[in-house]
This record gives C-alpha cells, structure tokens and sequence, in this order.
C-alpha cells in the first residue's frame, strides 16, 4: 500500500502540517511509500521532504505544466488527482490540507481487513466525510450523497479501474469527487466510511474556492476498529 497526496502552492502552505501529523500520529506510516504528487513544475516547496528515502516527490514536467496551465482550476485537479492513482497496487489518496488521528494507519489497516472479510475487495474506503452515520466503524456511504476527495483508501483493482475512467472522461472537466461519484453511480463498487474518520479537514482556504467543509466525527486521540 503506498499514500499519494496531492499538492499544490498556496499561502498557507498546508502540506508540511499534514506530512507531520500523518508521522507523529502514527509511526507506522514510516513504513509507507509515500508520493507527492505536485501540480506544478516548481516543487521547491517541499525540497525538504525529498531525503526522506520513503518520500517520492513528483512534479509536473515543464510541458505538462504547459499543456494545463490554460484549464480550468478543476480541470487542474482532476488532472491531479488522475496521478494520484498511478502507480502500482492500492492507494490511500490524499489531499494536503489534513490532520491525523493517533494510530490512523493501525485503524485503516484493520478496517480494510473487516471490509474485505464481509464485501471482498471491490470498494472504497472514505478515512473522511462531511456526513454523520450511525454504524461503526464502518458504515455504508450513499453514492449519490458522496463529495469531497480529501482522504480515500483505494484497492489495486478498483484503483485500476478508476484511473482509465478519469482518463476517458478528462474532457468533462468537472470536479474530480463528482466524478467520482458517477464512476460509483454507474458500477457495483460500494462505497464506505470509517466512523468515526481518521482525518479531519484542516484548511481553512481551498484550492479551488470551494465551500469548506469538516468531518463530524474526527476524533484526535485515535479509535478502534
């Protein structure tokens, strides 16, 4: 399993806080291969990150860079978050503004396991909602009530299925949850949450001018499950 986070440059810089957290609440995450996927040429930002021998810095190219510098902030997005899902194997998909609740990784882990023994392996797994609900500590997620990419557990096959989907539809342009959920909408992939949530949605100014949204049912000092 490796952890992608999306990233881009803004004031305030968000992504050094939630690589700490994702750290310091879990040293198991030091086993990770962790990417940072960045949507821009200039990574310089995150040079300190990059002699962490688990931590993987991916910038744009100076053409790719070119070629989306004229889309749409969502467009951009979706872009980006067609990256994350590159690779091999399953992904926790993660945006850059986050926070972290005391032995996440330990909990996702074993979560994933309960999943998998009652649904198999075709799903997601959302570690973030804005939405209360009832069962713990996973509870089934309408699809059509689904938004918000800030943190997704991704199995291989599904992850697979996912990227060729956000390849042959880049040209919608829309918002890449959105797209996301009619990707969800149109297959027999079911769609959960961990209750209560690993992460909580800590940036207060989005990428994209977005309505900021939080999860009801973070708690900081960590759960079972």
């Amino acid at each position: 399993m490796q952890v992608a986070i999306s990233t881009c440059r803004r004031h305030p810089q968000y992504v050094h806080g939630t690589l700490e957290s994702m750290y310091a609440a879990d040293p198991t995450a030091n086993e990770l291969t962790v990417r940072l996927v960045v949507c821009d040429s200039d990574a310089s930002y995150v040079d300190s990150w990059s002699g962490m021998p688990q931590v993987r810095v991916e910038p744009l190219s100076h053409r790719e860079h070119a070629t989306i510098a004229s889309l749409s902030p969502h467009a951009r997005c979706t872009y980006n978050f067609t990256r994350l899902l590159e690779g091999v194997g399953d992904v926790i998909a993660l945006q850059d503004d986050l926070q972290f609740t005391e032995n996440w990784l330990r909990a996702v882990t074993r979560c994933i396991e309960r999943v998998e023994r009652r649904h198999g392996q075709r799903f997601v797994l959302a570690l973030y909602a804005s939405y209360r609900f009832k069962a713990t500590p996973f509870a089934p997620y309408k699809k059509w009530h689904f938004y918000g990419n800030q943190a997704l557990y991704f199995p291989d096959g599904v992850r697979r299925e996912l990227s060729a989907y956000m390849y042959d539809h880049a040209e919608q342009g829309g918002p890449d949850d959105m797209m996301l959920k009619d990707f969800l909408c149109a297959s027999d992939i079911k769609l959960f949450s961990m209750n209560p949530n690993v992460v909580q949605h800590v940036g207060g100014e989005s990428a994209i001018e977005q309505r900021f949204h939080k999860s009801p049912s973070y708690k900081p000092r960590g759960q079972r499950c």
